[in-house]
């Protein structure tokens, strides 16, 4: 059985395990060490998931049969609160290929659409043309691609409108 959960500063350090085994290969592929990037998903540290926390930002962990396999986080942008913000969707390699991920947006976008958002964006590395078809399928367009002055490759934002009959899960 799948469930999510929010999150508090108690689980800081399991979600940054999360997040850091998750996003290893990609930080591989792109060649950072964390030393140069600190900042970059793959090296989230619990004092960064407390941070995130403590700044208005909402964590889910995605557990299945009770074991945490993924994680999502998700804002409302606070001078533009029609806009919802969500990052560092992950999900355990071991349970990929399960839906959990696909689970954990539709959570974060109901959050989100309860908040008063009526779009949600993301970001991801530009490279990553999978991840970026990934979420076309769950509705994301192409807003903008970009330099990041923190980071050594473009990034590109995507955007979704979210809809009252889109497949957003809203219970927690």
């Amino acid at each position: 059985m799948f469930t999510v959960a929010k999150v508090c500063f108690y689980h800081a350090e399991t979600i940054s395990n999360m997040i850091r085994e998750s996003f290893k290969e990609q930080a591989d592929l792109l060649g950072l060490k964390e030393e140069d990037y600190p900042s970059y998903a793959a090296f989230d540290t619990p004092v960064q998931v407390r941070g995130r926390i403590e700044r208005g930002n909402t964590v889910l962990m995605g557990l299945l049969n009770g074991t945490p396999a993924g994680t999502v986080g998700f804002y409302v942008i606070p001078d533009n609160p029609d806009k919802g913000f969500i990052s560092r969707l992950c999900v355990l390699p071991r349970f990929r290929g399960r839906g959990i991920g696909v689970k954990l947006m539709n959570a974060a976008e109901g959050q989100l659409a309860l908040l008063g958002a009526s779009t949600s964006e993301i970001s991801i590395a530009a490279q990553f043309t999978r991840l970026e078809k990934y979420y076309k399928g769950l509705g994301y367009l192409p807003r903008d691609k970009k330099n990041v002055p923190s980071l050594p490759f473009p990034v590109l934002y995507m955007k979704k409108i979210l809809t009252s009959d889109s497949n957003m899960e809203t219970p927690l």
